[in-house]
């Protein structure tokens, strides 16, 4: 869950490296790199109240072995699927891209050598 914020028009958000924890799925890296610099991340708090616990507390001693007894990740295998296709196709990106830029700079891999990534997490 995230609450966002547009920056006025015009605004110029300063320069910040990307973070290493938002995991942004492929098919929508087109959709935010286009907009990224015009909105900003805003912290998001929760609260409860007395009666907000006890509720809770109701309910959690009603229904726990329910919530025990039901594995979500397995009972989505598709978006399990997904998650896995999503991350293997944004390592080939970032071997591709870390491939490119040896060869622009002029920093070729000895012979038989790949990209980290790809020893790292295609073998």
């Amino acid at each position: 869950m995230g609450a966002f914020r547009t920056y006025p028009t015009g605004y110029r958000p300063p320069d910040e490296s990307p973070s290493e924890y938002q995991s942004i799925p492929m098919d929508k890296i087109e959709d935010f790199g286009v907009h990224c610099k015009q909105y900003y991340a805003l912290e998001v708090s929760h609260f409860k109240s007395v009666l907000d616990k006890r509720l809770l507390d109701l309910l959690w001693n009603k229904y726990w072995v329910n919530t025990l007894s039901s594995v979500s990740i397995l009972a989505q295998p598709d978006y399990l699927a997904d998650l896995t296709k999503d991350l293997a196709e944004k390592v080939e990106h970032a071997c591709s891209s870390v491939s490119i830029q040896n060869v622009l700079t002029h920093r070729f891999p000895a012979p038989g050598t790949e990209c980290l990534f790809c020893f790292l997490f295609l073998h």
